[in-house]
């Protein structure tokens, strides 16, 4: 789990609107390397159910960060409301240099592919002088998702460049600026991911930790869900292949965090589609981390 404090993440940052199927009002970054090819987009989206149902839940020490970044949210908590509509939202908080979140991703949009299409995901790395450098992944600034069952809002507050000291187009990471979270989007991240809804307060839990992702409200998901060192070393192709013929160590990791995510996903449609939210994977899953 990286929190804010670690990486110098701190939610200040309140200009830039950012709506669904969010662009921004920022150039292209120099951090995207081209869009997602077709062989990425069969790793992400062409397994089949009986793949996800094979994996089941994460196991091992996969597991152990898994249920550290999940958290239930009380049934208090309001649902999010960031865009108009009839539909549950989720809402991802993120930077493009940030290590943890690029492991994430493979797994976030590989679950959120299950309820909807992505288009225009852009290929990316992670920071090259942060812990896990370089590692592959893909970013969420540019593209556009649709689904019949939610909304996505995601925010990338940050490239992976690091900026120029004293620049004026520095995040409080000290890498270049790219998006900025509105002042409700702020207050969720503000309020949700720190204790006690992410655990009882600690040295290493103070809050803060990235990436963040809020469930409509019900789960939130605070921290890496599983060790980005896996992808050490691994280019695009690379675990491409591994995920798509599952013959490696990582793809029962990244596609179990996948049932992971959708099992939070279902918790906020209603177990809709029933073809996913029934499956034997994803159930597998929420009862691992505490959602069923």
């Amino acid at each position: 789990m990286l929190a804010w404090s670690v990486v110098g993440l701190v939610v200040v940052i309140v200009a830039v609107l950012v709506i669904v199927n969010v662009t921004g009002g920022h150039p292209k970054t120099p951090s995207t390397y081209g869009p997602a090819t077709a062989q990425d987009l069969k790793a992400l989206t062409g397994n089949a159910l009986s793949v996800f149902n094979t994996v089941g839940a994460p196991s091992g020490t996969t597991l152990q960060y898994t249920k550290q970044a999940f958290h239930t949210l009380p049934a208090k908590v309001p649902p999010l409301s960031l865009v108009s509509g009839p539909l549950p939202e989720v809402f991802y908080l993120g930077a493009e240099d940030c290590p943890f979140c690029a492991a994430t991703r493979w797994g976030l949009i590989m679950a959120l592919s299950r309820f909807g299409t992505f288009s225009r995901l852009g290929r990316m790395t992670s920071s090259a002088v942060d812990r896990y450098p370089l590692t592959n992944t893909f970013t969420f600034y540019g593209s556009t998702y649709s689904s019949h069952y939610l909304d996505f809002v995601p925010v990338e507050m940050s490239t992976n460049q690091p900026c120029t000291t004293g620049a004026s187009n520095c995040a409080v990471d000290g890498y270049v600026k790219l998006q900025s979270m509105t002042p409700a989007e702020s207050r969720i991240a503000g309020k949700y991911d720190a204790p006690p809804y992410t655990g009882p307060a600690t040295s290493g839990n103070s809050g803060g930790a990235v990436p963040f992702v809020d469930f409509n409200g019900k789960l939130i998901l605070s921290g890496a869900p599983y060790d980005p060192g896996i992808l050490a070393g691994m280019t695009w192709p690379e675990i491409d292949s591994a995920i798509t013929s599952g013959n490696s160590t990582i793809a029962p990791v990244i596609i179990g965090v996948a049932n992971s995510f959708s099992a939070a996903i279902c918790a906020t449609t209603g177990d809709r589609p029933a073809s996913v939210c029934n499956s034997s994977g994803v159930t597998a899953a929420a009862k691992a981390i505490g959602v069923k």
